[in-house]
């Protein structure tokens, strides 16, 4: 790892849907110098063939699997964007992991059920579609556009607030509910 590379990574589960195929195969096309790391646990069978995937491109020195991330906070220090390429509609606009990134003002690169290049909710997510020349693409361009970047941090985090406050009100509204009949 260089001592000026780009630091990235990924926050889920390890298992076909989550998409880190996808990121393993992007990163062999990335033009900035990133190093990626690639937080969460899955069946082992499959992170074997993660790993082996990682080792075919030779990017042994650019994707380090780093297991079960115990603080999100302290897993993204140093660290400037997080990729999450889904590959399924969730149903979710925004998963845990997903919340955690954009609580931690990192700018997220996600992806679901073929989406187009888009950014939406104030621009507070890169939405794209979830193949490795897009990703590879995405990674460079916010690199490459750290006022995007700040952007996104900044009003990510602002959306994950509002969300939070949200889902304070329901769960009150619902214990007020069932406590007062």
């Amino acid at each position: 790892m260089s001592y000026k590379s780009y630091k990235i990574a990924s926050l889920s589960r390890l298992s076909p849907e989550r998409g880190i195929e996808m990121l393993i195969r992007a990163m062999n096309l990335v033009k900035n110098d990133v190093v990626c790391f690639i937080g969460g646990e899955g069946d082992s069978s499959y992170k074997n063939k993660l790993v082996n995937l990682r080792d075919s491109y030779g990017l042994q020195t650019k994707i380090y699997f780093v297991g079960t991330i115990v603080s999100p906070k302290d897993f993204f220090i140093g660290q400037i964007i997080v990729v999450n390429p889904i590959l399924i509609q969730t149903g979710e606009e925004y998963g845990l992991s997903d919340l955690e990134v954009l609580l931690n003002k990192k700018a997220l690169i996600r992806s679901w059920d073929k989406t187009q290049n888009v950014l939406k909710h104030r621009y507070n997510v890169y939405h794209i579609n979830p193949l490795p020349e897009k990703i590879a693409g995405a990674i460079d361009y916010l690199i490459d556009n750290p006022d995007l970047r700040k952007m996104l941090e900044e009003n990510g985090f602002l959306t994950a607030q509002r969300i939070n406050r949200l889902a304070i009100t329901q769960h009150y509204i619902l214990y007020k509910r069932i406590c007062d009949p």
